[in-house]
């Protein structure tokens, strides 16, 4: 099923918590990248804060569940979510 990158990212705000699948490309060197993860994970944060603003940036901050480490997905580079079990491609 296509949908729009804004239903994109509200469907992953929506998750709240749950486990997610998303395929971005990164914007440091153009690789596709696959991951599952989460919002609103907070088990390994170290007290340092952010360095910068995530939402001016169009970053959204996740969790990824295979590294075990923070990461975060550019907004505009989304190509495919996987959602409560459904698929969804962004058009």
């Amino acid at each position: 099923m296509a949908i729009s990158r804004g239903k994109a990212v509200k469907k992953i705000y929506e998750t709240d918590g749950k486990i997610f699948g998303v395929e971005f490309i990164k914007r440091t060197n153009g690789d596709k990248r696959v991951m599952s993860a989460r919002l609103h994970v907070k088990k390994y944060l170290t007290g340092g804060g952010r360095k910068y603003d995530f939402e001016a940036k169009d970053l959204i901050p996740v969790f990824d569940m295979k590294k075990k480490a923070y990461r975060v997905i550019p907004i505009e580079a989304i190509n495919r979510i996987a959602v409560a079990g459904k698929s969804y491609i962004i058009n």
